[in-house]
């Protein structure tokens, strides 16, 4: 029996043709699949990121619906907007800027108040679960010989504001927490830099969106642990110049 090369060569010319063919189909379908499968997810996550977003929303809601709730969130905004007094057209017209008026309402006189060589002022919401993050700010400032304190440590009856605006003018500078948007830390860095102070500010990794605007345009520090926190936090203060250089006892 003659074999014809010819056939046999041909035979398998169209046998490679049709398994090639079959690789690149099933490579197609499950291409097709691993995008369908990575678009089903990206669906899902969308739906997960507005369902908490609309849950973050009712919670905003329901906090703010209630004035009582929403005076209690925000009690340094409205102590400070209950003390100011209207001023006429005239006195605006004379004094465009007046923070010492400010201050007065408050019963503070700046000019009685010296600054402390060694001290710095945090600002952050008075949660349990942000004392870790408060702790490695305060001991990267007794490593360069500062002592950080915070609003809570004062034994405080009546407004807290006041004491806040004398311990923001009595400090070298201001520390930040901007985790959770929290109202009162907002409004009194926003007082810090208005009576000339630097600030320092920081928020993890994962709050970068919750930035308000006018706000991320400005130097932020972000970290992920605490010990990377603690790290820039003392990078950052070599680089304004207010470092002591030394070590202090905690």
């Amino acid at each position: 029996m003659t074999v014809d090369i010819s056939l046999v060569v041909s035979f398998l010319a169209v046998a490679v043709a049709i398994f090639g063919s079959m690789v690149a189909y099933l490579s197609t379908v499950r291409m097709r699949g691993t995008v369908y499968r990575d678009e089903l997810s990206r669906v899902e996550l969308d739906k997960t990121r507005l369902a908490l977003e609309a849950d973050i929303k009712k919670m905003y809601d329901e906090i703010y619906r209630d004035r009582g709730r929403w005076e209690e969130i925000n009690h340094l905004v409205m102590d400070a907007i209950v003390r100011q007094k209207p001023r006429d057209a005239l006195e605006q017209e004379k004094n465009s800027v007046d923070s010492v008026r400010f201050l007065k309402s408050f019963g503070i006189d700046p000019k009685y108040i010296k600054v402390k060589p060694d001290q710095v002022f945090i600002l952050t919401p008075l949660f349990e679960y942000e004392l870790p993050i408060v702790n490695a700010v305060a001991v990267a400032c007794r490593k360069v010989g500062l002592r950080a304190i915070k609003g809570d440590e004062s034994k405080i009856t009546g407004s807290i504001l006041p004491v806040i605006l004398g311990e923001i003018i009595s400090s070298r500078f201001v520390i930040a927490n901007l985790n959770g948007r929290n109202a009162n830390v907002f409004y009194e860095m926003g007082i810090a830099q208005a009576l000339g102070k630097d600030v320092i500010m920081f928020a993890h990794r994962d709050n970068v969106e919750d930035i308000p605007f006018d706000v991320a345009q400005q130097q932020i520090i972000f970290y992920r642990t605490a010990s990377e926190l603690h790290e820039k936090i003392g990078l950052a203060i070599n680089q304004l110049g207010w470092s002591l250089g030394r070590s202090i006892p905690s």
